[in-house]
């Protein structure tokens, strides 16, 4: 390697695309970015496409290495020191295109001689172009030092939202380091670990995956490389390394605040190794390659690449089963687009894409241990990059949601909105950020009116009134002694003399356009007496985290959780009816309140904007789930109480394992027979095993099973329906038909005598104790239309908690794929709440609505026939509900497979048109309609939505018999 000089060259490289940390690092070093053409042409050689070269053009010439073939005769072309001219190995590595050769040697020429200048590497995995790369900087003069950032492969495990997309990441992350350790063998580097996020959807294996379409993102594009941050061991390594003195604490860290905690897997933040809590997915192949990057780690004369054991087969056999996998799905898309499928295309599409995912499921399961169930990847409420995306989508400057409004004319008599904000020891700073959102409203028809709860400080004393004084718009009270926060908000209400009360807590924020967005609402919806809006966390730094996209109003999720949460805003007549806050409820009393005039609302209306910022400091709740431990108790006496009070028998528990959220078990009065219809054919041993489960602890014992054989011919299930009609709650029904799922449940509820109907699928097995008398006793309340369980698949994996119109193009199950041990988002997966819809492979319903919507429609033989029963009955006023106490395995469409979807798609398009083009009341207008997750969507996401609607809609009248 040449001797060093000021001609230097820092490259930073990453496996995972993750170089935030090292880049910002290196600013602060006084190390500047490499100037605009040279930036270019790196991009160029990272694009094999854009002329880069082809393997084996080109090596390094650094002792200890070998020569790659031309190597001689291009050193008899150079100068006369032996050292090949930049111009040939340039012309080799660029493809021979002599205006781009001058361009890299004009970018040289230019800057020779100055500070060492840093180039970021956006696509390691073409580690020959890394070679190449370097090979032309020696041969310059320059001297090209590397920078290897790497992570754990727990990081990357922690990373992905399914075990595939697990696999995938590691076999990426493997592959990475590997070639990144061939490039760079023997050459001036140092290698730093990332101690902050994982690799993100940016890493290997991510979208696309290595090699795929789409491949590594660079600087900035990893979703994580924000939250990575180096220790200080590795800031002395790079300054060590480029000749520059330590920034002497000038170092920034980039580290995202208190969101951005470390994953399983993480070391400590000082570099030092962490105890291995390696995840099952983790190959031991992999684990030795973590161990000898981290004993590599700080700066060094000559990066040695060590003796590793091969690749695993298990990388490989999943690189290549990924290829095959996209190569297939990308043809047939493309067939698809251009009408080649057009009678079946939907069929074809949908066989295709499960083809693809059994592929590589077949391949983790034959080549690696069985994986333990990774993170499922980051919803809208923990992916703080996608918010801050949102964020500057959404709310562009220089308005905020709802300040729109603030150019409708009704609003010049808009309604009066009282702000009430009880006060006690508050931090005047917080304070002040709180009560100043409120003066920067977009709305002018607003009071505020603040009580301050026997603080016994002189210097908030003083504040308050000088808020008075300032606008006399601002009422100022104060009780002597300290009575509690629903004494104090009480005290706020007295001095109230707006139509409309919102409350505010003294360090939250309100956006600009948040009484305005209220009074709109109030306006477009006369009837309405409580507004909800959606909102978000704001830390001490005015950093934005944590949004709460709520659905429309639903009254069973607010039995379970107090989703209204802020801002809400009441009518002032309906408060004082309720009588106010009440103490005895105190740590609970937002919720009692909100439960108390929502039974007396005439309607509950949903402003779906973030309109208010809920604090977010060590202390507070918003943070610290577990900062106020009475309140989860008296929230559970504001439930039991709302019981009572409606005359709705029932018991209210915790959640074993999430605080805040509730289960109610509601009783069964009587003792309603239930008709259990179960279609099938043939599958013996399935069937054996789903009566099995049913009848074994179901909580209710007026039970008839109605078993329809469509068919059957194995000689097994001739045996099994002989022994199970001896049976006095089995009736076998016979019906021979071509399969529809419609007609054969309608046939058998000709057939039955229950009050109730539960249609179940024969790979459906009872999971909870006590299943059916949970789904009963909420199928019995009067404005019950239909009840759907809690879907597992038989790897515990949420097959299903509840059905989104619109999700995936028609209707899909959220946070399809989650943990059967996660939440959900905002907790949906854990807790009963209303649905649009629900599926019918275990739905429960009263006989009586059945005969009201005329039965299941016998025209959707085998899709979306419990979609349309259930938008059927939303649209004559019943709601569906869920509840995870009802839990089932569901081994889906094992019997029949997915034959005949697509002609089902035609009608049911044709007649929920309006419902697919508007958003699910039951869904957020802001998550993804193309991702189960619940993302945010973006704005990019609107095309392609767009895109699928019309390709699924009908192209003509004629096409609904297709």
């Amino acid at each position: 390697m040449p001797s060093r000089s000021n001609h230097r060259l820092v490259l930073v490289v990453s496996a995972t695309g993750s170089t935030a940390a090292v880049t910002t690092t290196l600013g602060s070093l006084g190390v500047p970015e490499v100037a605009p053409p040279l930036a270019r042409h790196l991009a160029a050689l990272a694009d094999p496409a854009g002329g880069a070269s082809t393997p084996g053009a080109t090596t390094v010439s650094t002792p200890g290495r070998a020569e790659a073939p031309g190597r001689a005769e291009a050193r008899t072309a150079g100068d006369d020191t032996g050292r090949a001219s930049p111009s040939a190995t340039a012309r080799r590595i660029l493809g021979g295109a002599p205006e781009r050769v001058e361009t890299v040697n004009e970018a040289l020429r230019s800057l020779a001689g100055g500070p060492p200048l840093l180039a970021y590497w956006a696509h390691p995995t073409l580690a020959r172009d890394l070679r190449g790369w370097c090979g032309l900087i020696d041969d310059a003069g320059w001297e090209a030092l590397a920078v290897l950032a790497w992570e754990t492969p727990q990081h990357c495990v922690s990373s992905a939202g399914s075990p595939i997309a697990a696999a995938e990441l590691l076999a990426g992350w493997e592959l990475g380091n590997r070639r990144l350790l061939a490039a760079l063998a023997g050459r001036t580097a140092a290698v730093v670990e990332l101690t902050g996020g994982p690799g993100g959807p940016g890493g290997p294996g991510g979208p696309g995956g290595p090699g795929g379409p789409g491949g590594l993102r660079g600087p900035g594009g990893s979703s994580a490389a924000h939250d990575a941050d180096l220790s200080p061991a590795s800031v002395a390594a790079l300054a060590t390394l480029i000749g520059m003195p330590s920034p002497r604490g000038r170092t920034r860290s980039t580290r995202a605040g208190p969101t951005s905690t470390s994953p399983p897997g993480d070391g400590p933040a000082d570099g030092s190794p962490a105890e291995d809590r390696s995840l099952g997915v983790v190959l031991p192949a992999q684990v030795e390659l973590s161990e000898t990057l981290r004993s590599l780690s700080g700066a060094h004369r000559a990066l040695v690449l060590p003796e590793l054991a091969p690749r695993s087969a298990w990388a490989e056999a999943l690189d290549r089963a990924a290829d095959r996998a996209r190569r297939s799905a990308l043809e047939t898309v493309e067939a698809w687009r251009y009408g080649a499928l057009r009678g079946e295309h939907a069929d074809v599409l949908w066989r295709a894409l499960w083809q693809t995912s059994d592929q590589l499921a077949q391949v983790v399961a034959g080549c690696s241990p069985a994986p333990a169930i990774p993170p499922y990847g980051l919803d809208a409420t923990s992916d703080v990059h996608g918010y801050q995306a949102w964020i500057t989508e959404h709310e562009a400057a220089p308005g905020e949601p709802g300040s729109a409004a603030a150019n409708d004319p009704r609003l010049a008599a808009g309604p009066l909105v009282s702000v009430v904000v009880p006060v006690y020891k508050a931090d005047l700073s917080l304070l002040d950020a709180a009560l100043s959102s409120v003066r920067r409203q977009t709305y002018d028809r607003w009071e505020l009116c603040l009580c301050d709860d026997g603080s016994d400080d002189p210097a908030l004393s003083a504040a308050l009134a000088a808020y008075g004084a300032a606008d006399p718009r601002v009422k100022v009270t104060a009780l002597p002694t300290n009575s509690g926060i629903s004494a104090a908000t009480n005290a706020a209400l007295a001095l109230a003399s707006g139509e409309w009360v919102a409350f505010l807590d003294q360090d939250d924020e309100l956006a600009a356009g948040a009484l305005g967005a209220v009074a709109t609402a109030v306006l477009d919806e006369p009837s309405a007496d409580l507004v909800y809006t959606d909102d978000d966390k704001i830390d001490r730094n005015g950093r934005r985290f944590g949004p709460q996209f709520k659905p429309d109003w639903s009254p069973d999720l607010l039995l379970s959780m107090c989703y209204f949460s802020h801002l809400v805003a009441m009518r002032r007549s309906l408060v004082d009816e309720v009588g106010g806050l009440r103490s005895a409820f105190d740590g609970g009393q937002d919720w009692d309140l909100a439960l108390r005039v929502s039974e007396r609302a005439r309607s509950v209306a949903h402003v779906p904007e973030i309109l208010y910022h809920w604090r977010a400091v060590p202390g507070s709740a918003a943070l610290d789930s577990s900062s106020k431990p009475w309140a989860y108790e008296a929230a559970r006496r504001a439930l039991v109480d709302a019981l009572e009070r409606r005359g709705e028998p029932g018991t209210v528990d915790h959640h074993p394992r999430f605080r805040g959220l509730y289960h109610v078990r509601r009783e069964v009065v009587g003792q309603p027979m239930v008709s259990i219809v179960i279609p099938f054919r043939d599958g013996a041993g399935m069937l054996q095993r789903c009566v099995d489960s049913l009848v074994a602890d179901p909580g209710h014992d007026a039970v008839e099973l109605l078993l329809v054989d469509n068919g059957s011919t194995e000689p097994e299930m001739a045996a099994l329906l002989e022994r199970l009609s001896g049976d006095d709650r089995v009736t076998v029904v016979e019906d021979g038909r071509p399969f529809n799922w419609a007609a054969l449940n309608n046939r058998a509820v000709e057939c039955s005598s229950g009050d109730m109907v539960l249609t179940l699928n024969n790979d459906i097995t009872a999971r909870s104790p006590g299943w059916l008398r949970e789904m009963v006793g909420h199928a019995q309340r009067p404005g019950i239309g239909a009840v759907g369980a809690r879907l597992l698949y038989p790897d515990g994996r949420v097959q299903h908690v509840g059905a989104v119109i619109g999700l995936g193009g028609i209707v899909a199950h959220p946070m399809r794929g989650l943990p059967g041990d996660h939440p959900g988002y905002m907790g949906f997966a854990a807790v009963v709440r209303n649905w649009s819809a629900v599926t019918g492979a275990c739905l429960l319903t009263r006989r009586s609505v059945l005969e009201e919507m005329g039965g299941f429609d016998e025209a959707l033989a085998v899709a979306f026939n419990d979609v349309d029963f259930c938008l059927r009955m939303v649209e004559a006023g019943y709601r569906i509900v869920t509840t995870p106490l009802a839990e089932m395995v569901h081994a889906e469409s094992s019997t029949r497979g997915f034959t005949g979807y697509g002609r089902d798609i035609v009608p049911f398009v044709r007649r929920w048109a309006d419902w697919l083009r508007g958003e699910d009341p039951m869904f957020s207008p802001h998550l993804s309609r193309l991702d189960a997750r619940c993302v945010v969507r973006l704005a990019d996401e609107e095309a392609r939505w767009n895109s699928l609607q019309q390709r699924l809609a009908p192209s003509s009248p004629s096409s609904a018999s297709a």
